[in-house]
């Protein structure tokens, strides 16, 4: 499962995993992505499918600026690469529709029924595939995933848990929009202070009843642009992306991103144009081999 395609189409002709967005239509596909690849480059190109159509939200933990939708997904992806039943032809896909998302691969259960905190006895399925994935810093120990994902989906959608029914399917269902309310609702914050901290550290204070959740995208420290001016425009979501993708891959060049992400050349520009303007991202090496870094504060002293 780590080697090249034309070894797994031999090996495994029937294995694939089926991306599909079917927010508007519903009996076919918004959008969609054919996954025959190894297991690694699955697992960015199925996280790089969820940022591409799902949006991020403010959140804090601490004074820690936290990728709500990465901590969530995350883990539903590695859930279903790693515990799936290869050897069946049953085809695994992961869903987008307009309010939930849902993933469904062939199973081979310990137990029949929904999956809570309280009957929770992790088994590992696929013990080999799970250590490389551990080993690459992607899961952690076996029944993690299902934990955070009790903790943080309540915080991604206002009260709504995962829904994990196990059988000779196994089907995950999360949340991602909140019914009857706005998709972007800020996060409230504590009461009196907190404490904001950007993209590079730094700790902003704030005090007011709560964080109106526009922080997130709004000016840091003012950046400067050409002309000496405030960059005051929000980051958007390819921008947002783009600083995402480079935490787990920095170095990587503009086709690696380009195919990751699946964003036109033109779109991932512009983005590349205005987080170096921002000073957030920098490009080191040669134009064949260089590729692309996030600029840390401790780089910017």
């Amino acid at each position: 499962m780590f080697g090249k395609e034309n070894t797994l189409a031999a090996v495994l002709p029937h294995y694939k995993t089926d991306a599909l967005c079917r927010k508007v239509d519903v009996e076919r596909y918004d959008d969609r992505d054919d996954i025959r690849c190894n297991l690694m480059r699955a697992y960015s190109r199925l996280l790089a499918f969820i940022r591409k159509h799902l949006s991020d939200r403010f959140y804090l933990e601490g004074n820690q600026r936290m990728s709500i939708r990465e901590l969530i997904f995350r883990e539903m992806v590695a859930n279903l690469l790693v515990h799936r039943e290869f050897s069946s032809a049953y085809p695994a896909t992961m869903t987008i529709y307009k309010d939930v998302v849902v993933t469904e691969n062939w199973n081979r259960p310990y137990m029949m029924g929904r999956i809570s905190l309280e009957n929770l006895k992790p088994h590992p399925k696929n013990p080999t595939i799970a250590n490389f994935f551990k080993q690459l810093g992607w899961v952690e120990e076996l029944g993690s995933g299902v934990r955070k994902m009790y903790k943080y989906c309540p915080i991604y959608v206002k009260d709504a848990l995962p829904i994990i029914e196990e059988g000779d399917v196994f089907k995950l269902t999360i949340r991602h929009e909140p019914l009857n309310e706005p998709l972007n609702e800020p996060l409230k914050g504590p009461v009196n202070s907190v404490q904001v901290v950007d993209l590079y550290g730094n700790v902003v204070s704030v005090e007011d009843e709560g964080i109106d959740g526009g922080s997130i995208n709004g000016p840091v420290n003012e950046p400067l642009n050409e002309e000496n001016e405030p960059l005051n425009e929000p980051l958007n979501e390819y921008e947002i992306s783009l600083i995402s993708y480079l935490k787990e891959r920095p170095g990587a060049n503009r086709n690696d991103i380009e195919n990751t992400l699946g964003i036109s050349l033109a779109t991932l520009k512009r983005a590349i144009n205005s987080l170096q303007k921002r000073d957030l991202i920098e490009r080191i090496g040669s134009r064949k081999t260089g590729g692309y870094y996030l600029i840390t504060k401790d780089k910017m002293k």
